[in-house]
């Protein structure tokens, strides 16, 4: 109830699940203005993306189960975890115009970068680039990561070693995300980092699709405000 007050919503009414492990969920309902919708695929050629917290939590919450989980990890995981992105929203809004929008959940940072570029613009064209994401061998739009620009959790690379601390999930999603030639990776990204770009969040960051001119700007913004 904490969280829902602090992003401003009511809780009407609710179930009970019984279970071995506390689980919290919320079915939302809201309404908004068709002008500020944000939309997850309307990206456009030229955008920089922005990941508005670092990813890893799928590995480090299997580790933590474990019990191999350090001390500053198990604080870091549990401070990304209760972070809302609410702040990170409000600051993109108020700095640019957010061309698209998506959280990074379940389906990891590509696996989410991928309903990204499903552009409702056939006509747009990519920077020609190497390396890169895109959603099919038939589609123009495509993404270009730098490996060693993704935050991620403390301790995660080395615990993406270790098979045991592997969710499922994130091997599925690796698997979804490279057939096909969908993904491509530079030499020199590890399997390691492979697994935690595809690693399944939970609560996990944004990742906005911002022009360009403006994206400094937004990195600046949300690393100043708390809690963004």
């Amino acid at each position: 109830q904490e969280k829902c007050a602090e992003a401003g919503v009511a809780i009407l009414g609710g179930h009970t699940v019984e279970d071995l492990e506390p689980k919290y969920g919320l079915a939302v309902i809201g309404v908004v203005h068709p002008d500020k919708v944000w939309r997850n695929n309307s990206l456009q050629a030229g955008d920089r993306l922005i990941l508005t917290k670092p990813i890893g939590t799928g590995i480090l919450g299997t580790a933590q189960k474990k019990g191999i989980l350090s001390g500053e990890a198990r604080d870091c995981l549990q401070k990304t975890l209760l972070q809302l992105n609410r702040s990170a929203a409000e600051v993109a809004r108020a700095t640019t115009q957010v061309r698209a929008a998506t959280d990074v959940t379940g389906f990891g940072l590509l696996g989410h970068l991928r309903e990204m570029l499903t552009s409702d613009d056939d006509s747009v064209e990519p920077p020609a680039k190497k390396a890169r994401v895109t959603t099919g061998p038939s589609e123009k739009l495509g993404a270009v990561l730098s490996a060693g620009a993704v935050p991620l959790l403390p301790q995660a690379k080395e615990l993406a070693v270790d098979e045991q601390c592997v969710p499922g999930g994130s091997v599925n999603n690796l698997k979804l995300v490279t057939t096909g030639g969908l993904t491509r990776f530079a030499q020199g990204v590890s399997k390691q980092m492979q697994l935690l770009l595809a690693d399944a969040q939970t609560s996990g960051g944004l990742l906005l699709a911002v022009p360009q001119a403006d994206s400094e700007k937004v990195v600046v913004r949300c690393s100043m405000r708390e809690g963004a």
